[in-house]
């Protein structure tokens, strides 16, 4: 018998010693008390939050090295704020059913955790929750959730898509920025709020963008009926090189294009109000034409190509900060409108930024109050104002600053890219890809438009490597390249120019080819056949008698020559 007895007793020895090891937190290492769990104290990787605890307290986990797997029993129903944060060897996380609320940063800066099944019994995710939870690719939003705090999955770098719950009511401020391969937005057709078109994040209506996602490249057209870019939209887009579809736009809010570095150009025409940091950081960016905005602060600060920028009347305010540490800024367009300027505003703005405005408003006795002259706005030409009245749109900012002055080579090619972009409802970066053309590189400019707009063959250089994007443009030049821009608009049915047309160099012709101008004979022979189709379709046609080919092409007759091939297109 006692034989039989040790038999068997080494049996279960033997079975117990076969099975698994698994090394868990002991009751010990959990600090409760009334049910929360104020700190974990242990080191073990495996923990079982015991039954007991109905609250993960603030900080209770926080920087908690050891840990890398966590389960949470039902009767858990908060996660408090900074609850895992900085657990930098946490893999997994297993919610329980019982989970309504997870605070602010609770799981912030946990670099290796792969994947969250956020179950239906959430309500609310609190800002930043998730934020720089690099390795986080799995991520399932339960079907209770109604709100996403600000930033709360940013920085989550592995995050391709993002489907939108049915219930969901509010996504904060970049809910989703700086998740740079996030590709696409999906929705539950049962959502009341929300709606996604190709991929990309609106209200129901269709008048607010909510999000953009991040891996986009080029540029990006906004639905028709658009008035409003959300907080954080296209933060940390930074492959968008262009918005279109813009014209109107009203409210553009807080941190919406921050960080968008590709983003060269900006007209909001309609826009009522620019909120703190709409365009902070965008390294890129140029020019931009904002309506009677209100300015908040920081808005435009640190954008270091920012060159030129002009604010319609209507705004009544520049917050602090606004134009801060833009060392390029050499035109500034300030309306009568304006009230108040903050602290700041144009701080490390170069001293000889040509500020525009009407003497004895509150911008001019602003800039005199800090050593900086003013000059009022310069008028248009009588016979051009009706005219561009109704041609901003082809008025990109570097023309409608001194509507009389000569246009340069540089002006001219903008004005060309802005017109693709409006007539294609696209950006020109997007043209090249889809015809498959390569930018080409001159020794004296290495501005994008110019080159894209090389590369479509409308503006091409002057000689030994160079474009001259400062050399003024003459009017028969000017007719040559229309010329190219209608043949790129209604087909390519027009003739080969010759290569030194751009320089100003040729002969002179004798014949006319019919044109009635007096000075028909100045005109040189390589553009003779555009200022003759120039003049046929009504884009150019002198002043009358004669057609003064070598004189220089206004900023103002760039814009209308503009408009009316718009016309002609239409």
């Amino acid at each position: 018998m006692m034989k039989r007895h040790l038999a068997i007793i080494t049996a279960l020895v033997l079975i117990i010693a076969a099975l698994p090891v698994y090394v868990g937190a002991a009751d010990s290492d959990f600090e409760i008390k009334n049910g929360v769990l104020i700190r974990y104290n242990g080191t073990n990787g495996t923990v079982n939050v015991p039954i007991t605890v109905t609250a993960i307290g603030d900080y209770a986990f926080s920087k908690s090295s050891f840990v890398s797997k966590v389960t949470l029993p039902v009767s858990v129903k908060t996660i408090g704020n900074f609850a895992f944060n900085e657990c930098a060897g946490l893999t997994s996380v297993s919610l329980g059913g019982g989970v309504t609320e997870i605070g602010a940063y609770a799981f912030s800066n946990c670099y290796y955790l792969k994947d969250i099944n956020i179950p239906d019994s959430v309500r609310t995710i609190g800002d930043r929750a998730f934020s720089n939870c690099y390795s986080l690719s799995g991520l399932k939003l339960g079907n209770g959730l109604t709100d996403i705090g600000a930033r709360a999955f940013s920085m989550c770098l592995q995050l391709t898509e993002v489907n939108i719950p049915a219930k969901l009511a509010s996504i904060g401020i970049g809910a989703f920025s700086a998740c740079f391969n996030l590709k696409n937005y999906t929705i539950s057709e049962t959502n009341t709020e929300f709606a996604a078109f190709e991929g990309v994040l609106y209200s129901k209506d269709g008048k607010t963008l909510v999000a953009y996602p991040q891996a986009r490249e080029g540029a990006y057209k906004l639905r028709a009926g658009t008035t409003a870019i959300a907080g954080g939209a296209f933060s940390y887009a930074v492959a968008l090189t262009g918005i279109a579809g813009t014209q109107d736009i009203e409210i553009v809010r807080e941190s919406a294009f921050e960080w968008c570095t590709s983003l060269r150009d900006i007209y909001l025409p309609k826009a009522q109000l620019v909120h703190d940091y709409a365009f902070n950081n965008c390294s890129s960016l140029k020019t931009a034409r904002l309506g009677g905005a209100g300015i908040g602060q920081y808005s435009f600060a640190e954008c270091p190509m920012l060159n030129t920028v002009i604010i319609a009347e209507g705004s009544k305010f520049i917050n602090d900060f606004a134009f801060g540490w833009c060392p390029s800024l050499t035109d500034l367009v300030l309306p009568s409108s304006i009230q108040l300027i903050g602290n700041n505003v144009f701080s490390y703005t170069p001293k000889d930024t040509r500020i525009l405005c009407e003497s004895g408003t509150v911008p001019y006795k602003f800039f005199a109050s800090i050593g900086m002259d003013c000059a009022p706005l310069p008028k248009a030409s009588d016979w051009a104002l009706d005219i561009l009245k109704s041609s901003d749109r082809f008025a990109v900012a570097n023309l409608q600053i001194g509507y009389r002055e000569n246009a340069t080579r540089y002006q001219f090619a903008l004005a060309v890219a802005n017109f693709l972009e409006q007539y294609y409802g696209k950006k020109v970066d997007a043209l090249l890809k889809e015809r498959g053309l390569a930018l080409g590189s001159f020794s004296d400019t290495k501005d994008i438009d110019i080159l894209m707009v090389n590369a479509l063959g409308i503006v091409n250089g002057t000689g030994n490597g160079m474009f001259s994007p400062n050399a003024l443009l003459t009017r028969e030049q000017a007719a040559t390249l229309m010329y190219r821009v209608m043949s790129e608009t209604l087909g390519p049915d027009s003739g080969e120019d010759a290569p030194d047309e751009e320089s100003g160099e040729g002969d002179e012709t004798e014949a006319s080819s019919g044109l009635e101008y007096k000075d028909a004979g100045k005109i040189s022979s390589w553009a003779l056949e555009a200022v003759k189709v120039m003049t046929e379709e009504g884009i150019m046609v002198g002043d009358g008698a004669n057609f003064n080919p070598q004189q220089p092409c206004t900023r103002e007759m760039c814009i209308i020559m503009f408009s009316r091939l718009w016309n002609i297109l239409a």
